[in-house]
């Protein structure tokens, strides 16, 4: 699991070299629902010359009330996949959630267990 982590990583590193005219398209999937499922949509912002990176969290019900929403900042993160990782690690401490996340490659690797 580690060495698949490692790879998209580095896939995902080498992806940002792109010339910064270009426009990609990101297919979000939608999150899954059951009757007892909260949604928990996250998202953080890296800074790579500092280490340092901003997480933010919304939870929220069935009837897409706000459940719980935070944010926290942290330092000696070593790259954007961790930033997005240490979101989602922020709100994993609720039950019945379902991730909503830009980062596909991290919501791959945790749906593969």
């Amino acid at each position: 699991m580690l060495k698949t982590a490692t790879r998209i990583a580095k896939e995902w590193l080498a992806a940002q070299k792109e010339p910064a005219n270009t426009t990609k398209t990101v297919a979000i999937t939608s999150p899954v629902r059951t009757p007892s499922t909260m949604i928990c949509y996250t998202d953080a912002a890296w800074r790579p010359e500092t280490g340092e990176a901003g997480l933010g969290w919304i939870v929220r019900d069935q009837a897409n009330n706000i459940v719980i929403q935070g944010r926290s900042f942290t330092d000696q993160v070593s790259s954007v996949l961790m930033a997005e990782a240490l979101a989602d690690r922020e709100a994993l401490n609720l039950r019945n959630l379902s991730f909503a996340s830009d980062c596909s490659n991290l919501i791959a690797l945790i749906n593969k267990k």
